[in-house]
């Protein structure tokens, strides 16, 4: 039987520079190019549609299991419409869980409507809450990134506003690929830190999101192994070692 070695990584620091004791060494070449905007497929519906009515009033409706809420203020319509939610495929780059329809697509409110994503352990796994994102696709197919307005650790919910209906999806802007593995006593996992990098969208106030790329080695300031094994790494990328003839006990690798 195969053991379970956990990989958590916990995005605790976001170094601009290196510090003297810095056991990373930079690349000389790097430099990383400009992000574009990545297009995806729409999503496939996989859930059934939950439809409600607001009007002037205002008013919220939520996916079943909760894990998306929509939050319309009072005077945000001007006549009753109706809002619906269903669970699709979520096709963001470094998507996590499923992402969401929100309809009508043409509907623009009149004050910003409050989308917001709760999120659990799994979409932590490989990340931390503060690097969790909500993105919306538009009508090309491109990912955009509204800013972010309530980030709640205690009750694990990521908030934006939007003024709009589309696809949207929580995604981890930082994390180790991959998240878990199973080894067998001597086998080993090769981990990589990924990032989405910020790329220019053609709305001012938000962003794109591009495909998936190493995270520079400059934000990263130490791995660390807690368990039993060996680990070795080097920049963004890193090498864990089960031990010969033991059973591996959750160990765990950290990135800082």
């Amino acid at each position: 039987m195969k053991n379970f070695i956990q990989m958590l990584f916990l995005f605790l620091l976001l170094s601009a520079c290196q510090t003297q004791d810095d056991p990373v060494k930079l690349p000389d070449d790097e430099d990383p190019r400009p992000a574009t905007g990545a297009v995806t497929p729409v999503g496939t519906p996989t859930g059934a549609v939950v439809k409600t009515s607001i009007g002037p009033a205002g008013g919220s409706v939520s996916s079943p299991d909760r894990r998306i809420q929509v939050t319309i203020p009072f005077n945000a319509l001007t006549a009753e419409q109706a809002i619906s939610v269903q669970a699709v495929d979520n096709n963001c780059p470094g998507g996590t869980g499923l992402g969401f329809r929100l309809e009508p697509h043409g509907v623009k409110f009149a004050k910003p409507v409050r989308v917001t994503f709760n999120y659990d352990d799994a979409d932590l796994s490989g990340s931390a809450a503060s690097e969790l994102k909500i993105a919306y696709q538009n009508d090309k197919g491109i990912w955009q990134v509204p800013k972010v307005v309530s980030l709640d650790t205690v009750s694990r919910a990521v908030t934006i506003e939007t003024t709009h209906f589309s696809d949207w999806g929580l995604f981890r802007k930082t994390y180790i690929n991959p998240v878990n593995a199973m080894l067998n006593p001597g086998e080993h996992l090769h981990m990589k830190v990924f990032q989405i990098p910020e790329a220019e969208s053609p709305d001012p106030n938000e962003l794109a999101v591009p495909l998936p790329e190493l995270l520079p080695a400059k934000y990263i300031k130490k791995w660390a192994l807690k368990g039993n094994g060996t680990l070795k790494h080097e920049y963004t990328t890193g090498d864990y070692y089960a031990p010969e003839g033991q059973a591996v006990t959750g160990a765990a690798v950290t990135v800082f």
